[in-house]
Parts: C-alpha cells; structure tokens; sequence
C-alpha cells in the first residue's frame, strides 16, 4: 500500500496506475481488465504494463495477475511493443513520461488523484 488515499481509502499502486490511464485515455477500468483487443483498449492496457513495470516493484506474473490474469509473456510483449513505440513517436514517449511521473507523484504526495467523476465533467 501507498500513503496516498483513495477518499479515505487505501490505493494501492497497480489500481492507481489503472486509475491514471482509464482517466487519461477515456477507457472502463473493466475494459482495461477484459480481454478486449480493440486498439482503443489494448494500447492504453500496455501502457498501464509498461507504467507498472516502472512505477513498482512488480515482476511480470504480478502485473499479469493484476491486470486481468495475464501470462507473464504477454506482459512483456506490452513492454516491449510500448518501448519500440517510445523510441519512433516523441509524443507517445513524453505522454508516457508524463503519465509516470503524475503516478510517481501521486504515490509520495505530492499530488492528488481526482475522483473519476471530475475527470471526466
């Protein structure tokens, strides 16, 4: 568990990065944990990998397991498809930065998670 909290309740860091990317890309938390390979849903679901390979401690099977019981392979075809993307698009690359340092920030307190309901009015 992380100091931060979710409204009087502890937030965990793989359910705030899920948090940051549903917010960021406009997609369920349910639709980022389906099976759903829609680009739309599959894209925003690697980068939360990605981010949760660098914002935690987390070895692949965990991610795995947190994010909807995925093998650990497919964990790592994520990173990797997200790495490759950050070394072609400068826009991905700080949009993903950009997402890691708000998670890194929400976790040590220095800034605050919005409720998903003022994210998105």
């Amino acid at each position: 568990m992380i100091a931060n909290t979710n409204f009087g309740m502890p937030l965990g860091r793989m359910n705030l990065i899920l948090r940051v990317v549903s917010a960021e890309f406009g997609v369920s938390l349910p639709d980022l944990l389906s099976h759903r390979r829609m680009r739309t849903i599959a894209r925003p679901r690697q980068i939360a990998c990605w981010l949760a390979r660098h914002a935690t401690a987390y070895s692949m099977p965990q991610i795995g397991d947190r994010l909807g019981n995925r093998d650990h392979t497919t964990i790592l075809h994520a990173i990797r498809q997200i790495e490759e993307l950050r070394a072609q698009d400068l826009a991905l690359r700080e949009r993903t930065d950009t997402l890691l340092d708000r998670v890194l920030a929400i976790c040590i307190g220095t800034a605050q998670l919005e409720p998903i309901g003022a994210l998105t009015a």
